[in-house]
């Protein structure tokens, strides 16, 4: 289940650059077009190995990709509340995910041209006991380095494609359209 809520927790910060129901105060820069790596390296005790993920980002892309952690946050996410804090994008919230509730913050920073980091601090309630253990708080961390490789993609690689570990490669634009 831990190893569950890591990768969820990591799709939605990689999807949720921004949540336009709560952005009227705050103006998201879009990612420069082109093709980007972004790297997650989560804390120790999370289960899941560090991992990098391509994404070949155009404006459509880029804005599929918020209108899809639109549709997480708006489902599972009933706190949230976005500032700025000097050149710091910092989000609190509270998720609902299988019967457990995540409480977060998430700091952003960067150009979002060349480069952005994303630190995500919280911890989880509700997670099963797991071998006679007590079903306390967990505490979880993660952070994103993302970098602009290039104005271009990979031959065979089009906007919208985010290529996973192992090979896999989703388009969030097909996502999107099958909403």
């Amino acid at each position: 289940m831990r190893n569950w809520h890591a990768l969820a927790l990591a799709m939605f910060a990689l999807l949720c650059l921004s949540d336009p129901s709560h952005s009227e105060q705050i103006d998201f820069p879009a990612r420069k077009t082109g093709y980007w790596e972004i790297r997650m390296v989560q804390d120790a005790g999370a289960g899941l190995p560090d991992m990098a993920v391509h994404a070949c980002i155009d404006a459509a892309s880029d804005k599929a990709m918020m209108a899809a952690g639109l549709s997480l946050t708006k489902d599972m996410c009933p706190k949230m509340e976005m500032k700025r804090d000097g050149g710091a994008i910092v989000i609190e919230s509270e998720c609902k995910v299988a019967g457990m509730t995540s409480t977060t913050k998430t700091v952003m920073t960067g150009d979002f041209q060349s480069s952005y980091k994303v630190d995500i601090t919280g911890t989880v309630n509700g997670m099963p006991a797991i071998a006679g253990g007590k079903n306390a708080p967990e505490k979880m961390s993660m952070t994103q380095n993302a970098k602009w490789l290039s104005d271009k993609c990979p031959d065979g690689v089009k906007a919208g494609d985010l290529q996973m570990p192992g090979g896999i490669t989703v388009n969030i634009n097909k996502i999107q359209d099958k909403k």
